[in-house]
């Protein structure tokens, strides 16, 4: 189904609720909406911290710890 079917046929079936199920589906769309704009805002935030140099010394540093340097490990 086309997304312009798919609209079509998502509309005539809204006209048939009664207002007050109307707006519980206009509040689950809003829902929706807003997780996808929750995930891409955090995808760009990611994006930004990657590309950052701001935390690039830590690539640089050397390791402190070795697993030989543990004695006692959790089971």
């Amino acid at each position: 189904m086309s997304r312009e079917e798919l609209l079509k046929v998502t509309i005539e079936k809204l006209n048939q609720l009664s207002a007050k199920r109307l707006e519980e589906v206009s509040e689950y769309v809003s829902f929706l909406a807003n997780r996808i704009d929750d995930k891409i805002l955090n995808e760009g935030i990611k994006n930004i911290i990657s590309d950052s140099k701001s935390y690039e010394f830590l690539q640089e540093e050397d390791e402190l710890y070795k697993v030989s340097d543990i004695k006692e490990k959790y089971q």
